[in-house]
């Protein structure tokens, strides 16, 4: 495994191998776990993984995800020993297995980057209310 440092305290862990026919990208967000922002954090990883001003809905989302030959996205949020961890993953076909010639590892990246840095909602209101409602109440 090749370890890259991109800016201090954020890493690229490359890992290659030919055992898989996809190609796994994750994002680790870590910080030291504290009881009065756990909520918060959860209710934004999940508000992020269903919604974004590019895809409004699920049906948007699972339509993106589609495109890119069945690609799997998600958000989960996890306890690894003192460290609250949100995990951003995608999991894509890797492009040697296709006969298409589509940039799809970059179309993958492109469709993390919008999840991630365009969510539903705005600076000064926050994350859209309709949405925020609904996953407060699933979370």
């Amino acid at each position: 495994m090749t370890e890259i440092t991109i800016k201090p305290n954020i890493y690229l862990n490359i890992q290659p191998t030919q055992q898989f026919s996809t190609i796994r990208i994750e994002f680790n967000f870590s910080t030291e776990m504290q009881a009065e922002n756990t909520a918060d954090r959860t209710l934004a990883a999940k508000m992020l993984e269903n919604a974004s001003t590019v895809y409004q809905s699920q049906t948007q989302i699972a339509r993106a995800l589609s495109q890119l030959y069945g690609a799997d996205f998600g958000i989960d949020v996890l306890k690894v020993g003192r460290l609250h961890v949100v995990k951003a993953h995608m999991a894509v076909i890797d492009p040697h297995f296709i006969d298409d010639k589509q940039p799809i590892l970059e179309q993958a990246l492109a469709f993390m980057k919008t999840m991630l840095y365009q969510p539903m909602g705005n600076a000064e209101q926050g994350f859209d209310a309709t949405i925020f409602n609904r996953q407060k109440n699933y979370s």
